[in-house]
C-alpha cells in the first residue's frame, strides 16, 4: 500500500484517511495508540521534513513530485528496531472533548 501526503510548508500533510492507514501500520511497533486515546476525531496530520528519515524504517519513501511524498510500507522478515526515546513527532488536528485542537505529539515504540 502506497500512502501520499502532500506538503506544506516545512512539513508533510496527510488526510484523514491517510492517517488512518498510517496508524494501523505503525499501531503494531509504537504507542501512537495510546496517543491518540483523547480524539473522538482526527482531521488531518503532519510529519515534519526533519522526521522522514526516521519513518523511512517503517517505510520506503519518495517524492512523486515536488508536492506529493510517497510512503510504501516495508516488511521486515525480522523484528524492527526502533529508537526508544523519540522516534518521530506527529502534529495532530482534531477534536478533543468536543473541542478543536492542533498538538504536536510524539511517537516512541512500544
Amino acid at each position: 500500500m502506497i500512502l501520499r501526503l502532500k506538503r506544506k510548508e516545512n512539513y508533510w500533510r496527510m488526510d484523514k484517511e491517510t492517517f488512518l492507514l498510517f496508524t494501523k501500520q505503525i499501531a503494531p511497533f509504537t504507542n501512537i495508540q495510546k496517543k491518540l486515546a483523547g480524539y473522538s476525531e482526527i482531521q488531518y496530520a503532519d510529519i515534519f521534513n526533519s522526521d522522514i528519515q526516521n519513518i523511512g524504517l517503517l517505510y520506503g519513501y519518495s517524492l512523486e513530485d515536488n508536492e506529493t511524498l510517497l510512503l510504501a510500507e516495508v516488511f521486515p522478515k525480522s523484528g524492527i528496531l526502533l529508537p526508544s526515546e523519540r522516534f518521530f513527532d506527529i502534529k495532530i488536528c482534531g477534536i478533543i472533548d468536543q473541542k478543536q485542537s492542533t498538538q504536536r505529539i510524539h511517537i516512541s515504540r512500544k
